[in-house]
């Protein structure tokens, strides 16, 4: 008997301690407490925190760190002050596994990358890099801006983004726990970021996304300055992940250089891109080189797009370049697609692209400047076109489908079917649209499943 009672003790021993090295090990990482600003200022790298409160830093300056995790809880970190020169990945965060849940509210400052050798950085409000999960994050009313200063001859590719500059699963010292980009906004704030001989891409919400899904977010009331490929929600997009319900709505895209588009600036892979809307907002170009504009995206190379509408947009792309080679096309839905469109509509949009009487490459269109793929079952209705080789849906090709326009005076090379104000009542049931997908009120198409403010 005083065998077993001392076996019992000690198995009670081993699983008491097995349960609290659970708290501190693989078992899975403590969440610290942030209840007060001195708490906030005293994390540590490789640690993980969870706010128990709202945090007021009052314009105190913050240096960036990395943490393992961060999860808000809700809550938000106010009045934030960045004014850093850094060699690495920054933002609130460096780098960071998971950070969930957060608001930042009035972050403004200053953010410079030194970039004295080839390498990769990554500069956004709420962090740099990001290798797991963003969640539930929102930037708010901030003013952040990002330069980089180049100090040698190598390649520099910078991502910068209003929540991250790079979403990035499958980094090599990682192996489990990604899962992707959800629910983020970046609303009534301004990001701008230049730099000179690196590449940059730029995004509302990140700079860079690669693998995983990135579902529900949104860019409002904002405004994104850059001389790089710019995306109102993504900078460029380089895997074959999911892009759906995301909205750009009511902002704007200024840039020198680059691809640029009210979701995805460029596009390099078979990506699923669906139910995406940009409604109300500008995108302008002005650069010299080979860019194309578009209201969803300014370059898709194999990306399938599908029941996307763009709405009330202006878009322009315009150069001085001299060089005939270089190239400048811009279309209400895409300024060059070479994947498959199908399912989607622009309405009542203006589109213009002018170029040096030397550029061979200029092309304005309702719906796609340069089409290298398919175009099935889309329409541009009440799209204002002009510039150079306009067109009222897209340039002469034998890759558009089933396709109608309306309510435009550009050239229609396709020869699509013309609708009147009746007809487009329709057109939804014209186009066999999945009624849990779209609707049609107030004259206009719209997509179900997205919430917009209208500026509210």
């Amino acid at each position: 008997m005083k065998k077993i009672i001392k076996a019992i003790i000690s198995l009670s021993v081993i699983s008491v301690f097995c349960i609290a090295a659970c708290c501190f090990s693989a078992c899975g990482a403590v969440k610290h407490g942030i209840s007060t600003v001195e708490d906030l200022y005293a994390m540590q790298s490789g640690k993980s925190y969870a706010l128990k409160c709202d945090i007021d830093l009052k314009g105190r300056a913050w240096t960036p760190l990395s943490v393992k995790n961060f999860d808000g809880n809700g809550h938000t970190i106010k009045n934030c002050t960045i004014n850093e020169t850094l060699t690495s990945d920054g933002g609130f965060f460096k780098r960071i596994e998971k950070l969930n849940n957060v608001t930042f509210d009035g972050v403004v400052g200053n953010i410079s990358f030194i970039a004295d050798d080839a390498q990769w950085l990554n500069g956004g409000v709420a962090a740099g890099l990001v290798y797991k999960e963003i969640k539930n994050v929102t930037v708010i009313n901030s003013d952040v801006s990002f330069s980089i200063v180049k100090t040698d001859a190598n390649a520099t590719m910078v991502h910068v983004g209003g929540i991250a500059g790079e979403y990035s699963a499958g980094m090599a010292t990682l192996s489990t726990g990604f899962t992707g980009v959800y629910d983020c906004t970046f609303e009534n704030s301004n990001l701008s970021v230049t730099g000179k001989s690196v590449s940059l891409a730029v995004g509302g919400i990140v700079g860079s996304h690669s693998t995983k899904e990135f579902l529900n977010c949104s860019v409002v009331n904002s405004v994104i300055n850059s001389n790089g490929t710019t995306g109102g929600i993504i900078g460029t997009l380089e895997s074959s992940s999911i892009v759906q319900n995301c909205v750009f709505e009511n902002s704007e895209i200024k840039s020198t250089g680059g691809w640029a588009g009210g979701i995805l600036g460029s596009v390099f892979s078979n990506a699923k891109i669906t139910e995406c809307l940009a409604s109300g907002g500008t995108i302008a170009v002005n650069s010299k080189g080979v860019y194309s504009v578009g209201g969803i995206t300014g370059y898709s190379n194999e990306a399938i797009i599908s029941d996307c509408l763009v709405n009330g947009m202006t878009l322009d792309c315009s150069t001085t370049s001299a060089k005939a080679d270089d190239s400048c096309y811009v279309g209400g839905f895409c300024g060059t697609s070479g994947g498959t469109v199908s399912k989607s509509i622009v309405v009542d949009c203006k589109v213009s692209g002018t170029g040096s009487t030397s550029l061979k490459n200029v092309a304005a269109a309702g719906f796609i400047a340069r089409v290298g793929g398919s175009v099935n079952n889309c329409a541009a209705y009440g799209v204002t076109v002009s510039g150079s080789k306009s067109d009222i849906f897209a340039p002469s090709g034998d890759t558009v489908f089933n396709s109608f326009v309306g309510e435009g005076s550009a050239p229609n090379a396709n020869g699509l079917t013309v609708l009147n104000p009746s007809e487009w009542e329709s057109i939804l049931e014209t186009m066999s649209l999945d009624s849990g997908i779209w609707t049609f009120d107030g004259g206009k198409p719209s997509l179900k499943n997205i919430k917009i403010t209208n500026g509210e």
